[in-house]
């Protein structure tokens, strides 16, 4: 048993099989996201940062902006103070063009340069989403490292 752990290459055969009953409902939910689009209190089912990040990293591809302004009224990811948590709820809004979130979305970016390159290149998919980013870069660039700088330089480049 001990030899597939330590002298074998891969994931042993023997890994124990672990499940959490949070993400479970948090998967429950997902799966019935359209059949039974129930929003309301899932905030105080959804308490931790990992629930509410998984949540929205596995919400459906096609979105809503009525979807995302009720869950926004649920769970005030617009308004969130973790920045991770912030930015993953940024880049749907992107996505799917939740302008309730946009003036957010450019705060974020001044303040967080060297977590905002997947923002800008979520944004520079559009033409006016590229003049945005743009502008803001323009705005925002002395306040970034040098590193950050050129990688957002060779972004807007493309």
């Amino acid at each position: 048993m001990a030899d597939e752990w330590v002298y074998k290459g891969g994931i042993p055969s023997n890994i124990p099989v672990v499940t959490s009953a949070k993400f479970n409902m948090v998967d429950t939910v997902i799966s019935n996201f359209r059949n039974r689009f129930v929003i309301e209190g899932l905030k105080n089912k959804m308490i931790t940062f990992n629930e509410q990040f998984y949540l929205i990293n596995q919400l459906p591809a096609d979105l809503t902006k009525d979807e995302m302004l009720r869950l926004d009224q649920e769970f005030a990811f617009t308004n969130s103070g973790n920045y991770k948590l912030l930015r993953a709820w940024l880049l749907l809004s992107i996505k799917h063009q939740y302008t309730k979130a946009f003036k957010q979305l450019e705060n974020f970016m001044y303040k967080y340069g060297a977590f905002s390159k997947s923002l800008y290149t979520e944004l520079i998919k559009t033409k006016e989403g590229k003049a945005w980013a743009e502008e803001i870069f323009t705005k925002a660039r002395s306040g970034y490292h040098p590193l950050t700088t050129s990688a957002i330089e060779v972004l807007l480049k493309q």
